[in-house]
């Protein structure tokens, strides 16, 4: 229990600030929305019409959305809470296998009497703490957003789906970003390559929003698991949620395979 402690309070810090971070992009982009909601809808549509698919799908438009109905308008800003907290959880999920590589502490962890596979389920569930915390804020954060902006009140159901698929998309690249930490002997390879996943997974959602027919990429692009016009709909794809629990699973069991035979020093 004072491992559990000591790993979370280390994390406390870059929790703070990941949380600020998350309001200043939700309260203060749904500020905005009442100077584009008062702008003509036809207007606003025809000009994001005009401008070319490709650079829509790079800011996370390119799904049918209208940018003139708050139920557009937030998934937009759902879209880069998306990228915020998986960027967040690919760190943490680093992070539980190699701070103390970085920080020099092995010594201090691995004399104590506790097993390797011990030592790295405390290091997950510590890690795996400050990224559910940040996703209960995330979601109380999108909340007051959406409340304080007229006609908010109409989307909490959406609102709610959306934080249920960030919280599981990030899930997802925590634990594949264990898995690779403890597969690579290098941590800065290791961070390389989990960094490199997610910026391909992203490229791969860019060209599920602009080629058509695109279904079967999105497999290969966890960011496009849960889109737009399904969330629109208050539902979320079963397929893909099992796919990310298997994912998930999968990526931790063999991680602690891998953790077994990884050289701490």
């Amino acid at each position: 229990m004072n491992i559990l402690k000591k790993e979370i309070k280390t994390h406390t810090k870059s929790l703070i600030l990941w949380i600020l971070g998350i309001a200043c992009l939700t309260i203060g982009g749904m500020t905005k929305f009442t100077g584009i909601s008062a702008m003509d809808p036809e207007s606003l549509n025809a000009m994001m019409n005009s401008i070319p698919k490709e650079l829509m799908a790079m800011f996370g438009m390119a799904d049918g959305v209208n940018v003139a109905s708050i139920s557009g308008y937030f998934s937009i800003l759902a879209a880069y809470m998306l990228l915020c907290a998986c960027i967040y959880a690919i760190t943490l999920g680093l992070s539980a296998v190699n701070r103390e590589i970085v920080d020099k502490t092995a010594e201090f962890l691995f004399t104590k009497p506790c097993t390797r596979n011990f030592i790295h389920t405390i290091k997950i569930i510590s890690c795996y703490i400050p990224l559910i915390i940040f996703s209960i804020v995330s979601y109380l954060l999108s909340l007051i957003s959406v409340l304080i902006t007229k006609g908010g009140s109409d989307i909490l159901n959406e609102v709610l789906l959306y934080n249920i698929s960030i919280f599981i998309v990030a899930s997802l690249f925590f634990s594949v970003s264990i898995l690779i930490a403890t597969i690579f002997k290098k941590t800065e390879k290791g961070s390389l390559v989990a960094n490199m996943l997610f910026l391909v997974t992203f490229m791969i959602g860019v060209l599920v929003d602009i080629l058509e027919n695109s279904e079967l990429l999105r497999y290969f692009s966890p960011l496009k698991y849960f889109m737009y016009h399904d969330i629109s709909n208050n539902t979320l794809q079963f397929s893909f949620i099992a796919l990310s629990i298997i994912i998930i699973i999968g990526s931790i069991s063999a991680s602690f395979y891998f953790f077994k035979k990884k050289e701490i020093v």
